[in-house]
């Protein structure tokens, strides 16, 4: 980290601390690192956390790019709460703000929504727009921003995250212990499926369809009917999970680390997690890989949420929108594609105020040499409500989206 990329960060740190001069950060990290060891999954559900404790520490000079990227991302949404926090002028409602983002610092879900918020605050102004924070003003409205365009329409916005895990059957950390489970106990079953010594890469996929235990004994019997099914030796479906095996012969960058670049998998449900034995000249390879789909739940949750925001906090004389954040973009890309998910979408459509709902997803941060010293690609998807009795044009200038097509 160049010099005045230190200061910089190193200015917006102190004032950070100038609001919490606790660091609250720090003492939940270290309790956290205490019980969890370095089983901690802290970049998902909790980076701002992470990545201010990682600045205070000595690892804040780090070369690890995934460590810095995860410092540069706290850095950031820290930088943009404190410009947030001077916008708000009435001091209880400066202090309402703090509240919320202390409490981020040791609550997932608190921390996944004000960062979203945050994001969707910096993207509204850079859009073009005027941005009113309506949860922190002297108003009684109970939505998030109100958005006024540059033909002077003015938009109601509400922000909803959902968590990627909610989704699906198994959480991030099931998938996880099913891998280390299975190559740890059966990695015998998983070589033996190499018919071919030479260039060739055996891609297992286990598609976990139903809900399973979280403690030791269920995740042991659940491996234990995989290594059966893997005794086989192709592929397979029943009402638990499914196992795709598909061969791929002959490739010329078995020794590349990107082997991926000359196959493409069948199998196209929502990767988890995923490993490949290493490279050891023409040697054959195994990739493994655990996945999930999309719960019944989660698309009645999705629906409900965004119309109770239409009903009871977007007002029904004035145009509003809905930002849904997807903290995966696999889920997001296979949800848009889904009849059941355009469904929902145009059935909460049927509230007529509303003009649009806008997806997001990939609003983590990465550092940059050069100032401003961050970069992000993130992504919109809107879906436009054809029957909304309002027009609003405060997303002409947002960049990288496309539109639903909701046929």
């Amino acid at each position: 980290m160049n010099t005045s990329k230190k200061n910089y960060y190193e200015m917006i740190y102190v004032q950070l601390i100038t609001e919490f001069p606790d660091k609250p950060w720090i003492t939940h990290i270290s309790q956290l690192i205490e019980k969890k060891g370095d089983k901690i999954n802290v970049l998902g559900d909790k980076s701002i956390t992470y990545g201010l404790y990682l600045f205070d520490s000595d690892l804040r000079n780090t070369e690890d790019m995934y460590l810095r990227n995860i410092i540069s991302e706290a850095i950031f949404y820290s930088y943009n709460f404190l410009f947030l926090l001077n916008e708000v002028k009435e001091t209880k409602n400066k202090e309402k703000l703090k509240a919320k983002f202390r409490a981020a610092f040791i609550e997932a879900d608190a921390m996944r929504a004000i960062q979203f918020e945050i994001f969707s605050y910096i993207f509204l102004k850079r859009a073009g727009n005027v941005v009113e924070c309506m949860d922190y003003s002297p108003s009684s409205d109970n939505f998030d921003y109100l958005v006024i365009d540059n033909f002077n329409i003015k938009t109601q916005v509400e922000c909803k995250s959902f968590s990627y895990e909610r989704g699906l059957y198994i959480t991030a950390g099931q998938a996880n212990s099913i891998r280390e489970k299975v190559l740890v106990s059966h990695q015998s079953k998983l070589t033996n499926l190499l018919n071919e010594p030479l260039n060739m890469l055996c891609s297992i996929t286990i598609n976990v369809n139903s809900n399973i235990g979280r403690d030791d004994e269920s995740l042991n019997d659940f491996v234990e009917k995989i290594a059966k099914a893997l005794d086989n030796g192709s592929s397979q479906k029943n009402d638990q999970f499914e196992i795709y095996i598909e061969k791929f012969k002959d490739l010329k960058n078995i020794q590349d680390e990107f082997v991926f670049q000359d196959v493409q998998l069948k199998s196209q449900t929502i990767e988890l997690v995923a490993c490949t034995s290493q490279p050891e000249g023409c040697n054959s390879r195994v990739h493994l890989r655990v996945t999930s789909e999309l719960t019944e739940g989660y698309l009645k949750k999705f629906e409900k949420t965004c119309k109770e925001a239409a009903k009871r906090q977007l007002k029904k004389d004035k145009p509003a929108s809905i930002f849904v954040h997807f903290t995966n973009g696999f889920i997001l890309k296979d949800s848009v594609n889904q009849k059941e998910f355009k469904r929902s979408i145009s059935k909460i459509f049927e509230k007529n105020h509303l003009t649009n709902l806008v997806f997001v997803t990939n609003i983590n941060i990465e550092e940059q040499k050069e100032f401003p010293y961050f970069t992000m690609q993130p992504v919109f998807l809107i879906a436009e409500n054809r029957n909304s009795r309002f027009n609003s044009n405060f997303l002409d200038h947002v960049p990288n989206k496309r539109f639903i097509d909701l046929t």
